[in-house]
């Protein structure tokens, strides 16, 4: 389940995480979807290329409103299949 993005952080120990909001990675993905070089790109936000193409297929298009309804949606989602577990066949 795709729960968010961990990205190295530009400051301090390269080992260090950051994890971003939904708001920030819309943006992210919008710039990269204006065709630059992804490499480039990659390189100056510190992400790799798989976690670009992660972005890329779940946020492609969307806004910051959109996002906020995929996660209640998700949410929504999760509580039903875990009510349903629960009650059984």
């Amino acid at each position: 389940m795709f729960s968010g993005i961990l990205e190295t952080a530009k400051e301090g120990s390269t080992d260090k995480r950051v994890r971003l909001k939904e708001a920030e990675i819309t943006a992210i993905s919008k710039q990269a979807e204006v065709g630059r070089n992804v490499r480039g790109f990659c390189y100056q936000h510190s992400i790799s290329e798989d976690t670009c193409c992660n972005w890329k297929s779940k946020y492609g298009g969307m806004e910051s409103s959109d996002v906020w309804q995929l996660k209640e949606l998700e949410q929504e989602n999760r509580q039903l299949t875990q009510y349903e577990y629960r009650s059984g066949p």
